[in-house]
């Protein structure tokens, strides 16, 4: 179960994927009679909605911190597990340097 929800939480693709899954499983059985083609049309229509909502709100997060997606699913994950590190700015900093156009320091 572990390396499924790390999978989740770095991957867009694989969210993409169990929404479009739940919402096709969804959809067929809220609408049995119509034509299975149906289902997977709105199924994808809702897989879009979702993943434009989910990326977003991540860009914005990443943006916030400071960091790219990988690092806010290692921030998020250090947080959960009560491991804030203990200067935020050597998290943020290679991202930073990056945006800024310098290069980041080495300790």
């Amino acid at each position: 179960m572990l390396p499924l929800k790390r999978l989740l939480d770095r991957s867009v693709t694989a969210q993409a994927i169990l929404v479009f899954l739940l919402g096709l499983g969804i959809t067929a059985l809220i609408r049995r009679d119509e034509h299975p083609a149906m289902w997977v049309l709105h199924s994808a229509l809702y897989t879009g909605i979702a993943v434009t909502f989910l990326a977003v709100q991540r860009h914005r997060a990443a943006r916030a911190v400071g960091t790219d997606a990988g690092g806010l699913a290692e921030l998020n994950r250090k947080i959960r597990h009560h491991e804030v590190p203990q200067d935020p700015r050597s998290t943020t900093r290679p991202c930073r340097a990056r945006r800024e156009g310098e290069r980041p320091a080495t300790r």
